[in-house]
């Protein structure tokens, strides 16, 4: 397995000597052509699918959560779990699925199936990009439901409702380069702004 880019990147900003020059935007464009330089570095477009989703494992382990990954078959389309510790009430387990395309709302839809599927309450799509789609996206049932005319809504079917939101890959960098300097800032204090 290799390194985790993230962490990578953080101990290299770390070691740098100019360290009064680094900004929050530059921490993110450093990190960025990082990031793109890791999936360009396949040859495929399966092979850069294969790494941008290592990549963003290696994001949510960089903010330490714990992230089981699954077989590539049988996975029911998800294709890890990220696990959240919420003291005292236990374990909270999102279904994480990658996507290295932009994603339009039946993308989205497939994934709740998946979820529901796999019995996971909450999930999270990753993708290079989406369409105008809701982070917090309804389902299409419950869609057809709200666009009922006249306030009389029929009855509701027998049905659960799976939250989940979708994570681009920009939001994915400006987090992680976020973190990045607040570590960076933490050990320089006053250097950097």
């Amino acid at each position: 397995m290799s390194e985790n880019l993230f962490l990578t990147v953080e101990s290299e900003l770390l070691e740098l000597a100019d360290k009064e020059s680094f900004s929050k935007s530059k921490i993110e464009t450093f990190l960025k052509s990082r990031f793109i330089e890791k999936i360009n570095s396949g040859k495929t477009p399966s092979e850069k699918g294969f790494i941008f989703e290592r990549l963003v494992c290696d994001f949510f382990e960089y903010k330490s959560f714990k992230v089981l990954r699954t077989k590539k078959t049988c996975d029911f389309g998800i294709d890890g779990i990220i696990e959240v510790k919420l003291s005292p009430f236990g374990t909270l387990r999102l279904g994480l699925q990658v996507k290295y395309k932009k994603i339009s709302a039946k993308d989205f839809d497939v994934f709740v199936q998946s979820l529901n599927f796999a019995e996971i309450k909450i999930g999270v799509l990753v993708c290079k990009d989406s369409a105008k789609i809701q982070r917090n996206s309804l389902n299409s049932k419950v869609k057809a439901i709200l666009s009922t005319k006249g306030g009389n809504l029929p009855k509701l079917p027998d049905f659960e409702l799976n939250q989940a939101f979708i994570l681009k890959a920009k939001d994915i960098i400006e987090l992680a380069a976020e973190q990045a300097f607040f570590t960076v800032k933490s050990i320089y204090k006053g250097g950097i702004e």
